[in-house]
């Protein structure tokens, strides 16, 4: 196994891991455009990165800026 962790930036590798939540037992549906909105606010509300191995992106992580109280 070549696994590396990267930033993600590529939406198409996103959309393919997230459509995860299209089947059991989420069962969620979304369009394309849903999709974007969503990556586009991990993005502005912080840090989204892919577990790949070899090219293909097999996970994802994303971390929410905040503040520490």
């Amino acid at each position: 196994m070549d696994g590396k962790i990267k930033e993600l930036s590529n939406l198409e590798d996103f959309k393919k891991v997230y459509m995860v939540f299209s089947g059991p037992p989420y069962n969620e549906k979304y369009t394309d455009d849903e999709l974007e909105e969503i990556f586009e606010e991990y993005k502005d509300k912080g840090y989204i990165y892919g577990a790949y191995n070899k090219n293909d992106c097999i996970g994802l992580l994303a971390l929410e800026k905040g503040t520490k109280e």
